[in-house]
């Protein structure tokens, strides 16, 4: 779940982009924003999501992805859910 790029022409034929946030939940209250560009290491916690740690996934691309999210969600975000306590672990080793 790299940030994902959408290559939009606009009217004057300009390529306009637009970066959709993704967002992997582990708490109620902690998240880390799932960028593999800026932190490549975040791969080894991608490898390990799937359907059977995988909580809920919210998908937001209307005015309040950046009213939660701020500019980073201007396009919008996708929200992965987890509560998988060896996932939990791995996150807190990686980011930390």
């Amino acid at each position: 779940f790299p940030v994902t790029i959408v290559e939009v022409i606009d009217k004057d034929g300009n390529k306009c982009g637009c970066k959709i946030l993704f967002v992997l939940r582990y708490s109620e209250r902690k998240s880390i924003h799932l960028n593999l560009n800026s932190r490549p290491e975040l791969s080894l916690i991608l490898d390990k999501i799937n359907a059977v740690n995988t909580e809920k996934i919210l998908f937001v691309f209307d005015k309040s992805a950046e009213a939660l999210y701020g500019s980073q969600a201007e396009c919008g975000f996708v929200e992965i859910n987890t509560r998988d306590r060896k996932l939990k672990k791995l996150i807190e080793k990686t980011v930390l």
